[in-house]
């Protein structure tokens, strides 16, 4: 009976560890993914998933810069705004 507790409270320290890291990391990744998507909509772009992911890959890092770049071209986005939203997505 005692095995079946130790063995139940480690699979449960597992658990909230598996849940816990992933969201700890992600929080400042989702801030500048959150002010990427900010500024394109306060340019008039509809932000939707195709948008997100492009600020998602933006905010990997600066190395990434313009992939998100050239995805947000790809969806009709002007250039510049382009660039300064990728430059949010990642300078967060």
């Amino acid at each position: 009976m005692r095995r079946t507790c130790q063995s139940l409270a480690v699979a449960a320290g597992l658990l909230v560890s598996a849940v816990a890291v992933p969201v700890a990391t992600a929080s400042p990744a989702s801030a500048a993914t959150a002010h990427c998507k900010d500024y394109l909509k306060r340019e008039g772009y509809t932000v939707g998933a195709k948008v997100s992911r492009s600020c998602a890959v933006g905010s990997l890092g600066k190395q990434y810069a313009s992939s998100c770049v050239d995805m947000l071209k790809s969806l009709d986005v002007w250039t510049s705004q382009a660039k300064r939203a990728c430059y949010y997505a990642w300078h967060e």
